[in-house]
């Protein structure tokens, strides 16, 4: 289990982790930070004037979803 993950569950209350929720608890909090990524990687462009302004947009997309994996490993 992710420590990042188990530390969470700790702290919504899970004081019986991992006998409640065990696995499925660990896979619905995988879940839900991947469809926050997604949120994150769907972030309109529309902002951004010129090409150059798009880049670092995107830059900035990239380096959010990396440190969204990275906080959560």
């Amino acid at each position: 289990m992710k420590q990042k993950i188990h530390d969470l569950a700790l702290a919504a209350g899970g004081s019986h982790y991992p006998t409640v929720g065990g696995t499925t608890l660990e896979k619905f909090a995988e879940l839900l930070i991947e469809e926050c990524i997604q949120v994150v990687k769907d972030t309109p462009l529309h902002c951004a004037k010129t090409t150059f302004q798009e880049d670092i947009v995107k830059c900035t997309i990239d380096q959010s979803v990396d440190a969204l994996r990275k906080h959560f490993e």
